[in-house]
């Protein structure tokens, strides 16, 4: 007991103590409280499957002293919030949510919370990227669910690029100079999804040099979103095709 007065008493729940009623005994005489109250046991996680998984996964976490009312089950995956669908005190189902990354699992009930001993691992899935093409600095933003904020890479075509925005569902980037067609790929450790379409790079002509020449005169043209296999460039002259020699994106 910390502290009483006539008409209060605070105490601490002891070691050992389980559901049941209260009692208080003054000078030899007890009083029983009318209903039980209930002790908490701390949770605990013995194992979770499947192990990996993408936002909207069905997980099944394995322990016990979990609340039989999904609700008062707080389920997170490194932190993001999965919604409880389904209780008993020795298992819960759960949806993975889009915003979840690799770490480790926590089951709070109460006040009391079990932390999983390994890591899930929240595998990358991209749905889309807009716009679908463009030229370089063009913004596009690729959305999916679980991108890590930290060690995660982007390359278009295998072209590094620097995101300018990450979130768990979306990236953001700008087109750079030397990008070309090609699929966009989304790195992280032990992960490299790629999107099912290519990004369209639409080239631009910056310069030419010589701006004037004779039949056969060696041309360099210079710009962006060329593409660095040389017969993958269809150059023409006011329409009559030329043989490209030696190319660079």
């Amino acid at each position: 007991v910390s502290a009483a007065s006539p008409t209060s008493i605070t105490t601490s729940v002891p070691a050992g103590a389980s559901t049941g009623k209260i009692s208080v005994t003054v000078n030899g005489q007890t009083a029983t409280s009318a209903a039980d109250f209930t002790v908490n046991l701390a949770p605990s996680i013995n194992s979770f499957s499947p192990t990996s998984g993408t936002g909207g996964a069905t997980i099944t976490i394995n322990g016990t002293n979990f609340s039989t009312t999904a609700s008062q089950n707080i389920v997170k995956f490194n932190g993001a919030t999965a919604t409880v669908t389904a209780a008993t005190a020795t298992s819960l189902t759960v949806t993975l949510p889009n915003d979840a990354t690799t770490g480790k699992i926590t089951v709070q009930v109460g006040s009391l919370t079990a932390t999983s001993t390994t890591d899930f691992s929240a595998i990358i899935s991209i749905t889309n990227f807009t716009p679908t093409s463009g030229t370089s600095t063009t913004s596009i933003t690729v959305t999916g669910t679980n991108f890590p904020s930290a060690n995660v890479s982007v390359q278009i075509n295998n072209f590094s690029v620097i995101p300018t925005s990450v979130s768990a569902t979306s990236i953001t980037f700008l087109i750079p100079s030397g990008a070309s067609t090609g699929k966009i790929s989304i790195l992280a450790p032990g992960q490299n999804v790629s999107t099912a379409s290519n990004l369209i790079v639409i080239p631009i002509i910056l310069n030419y040099l010589p701006t004037a020449g004779g039949i056969g005169e060696t041309i360099n043209i210079n710009g962006t979103g060329f593409s660095s296999v040389a017969a993958n460039n269809v150059v023409r002259f006011n329409g009559v095709s030329a043989t490209v020699v030696s190319a660079s994106a």
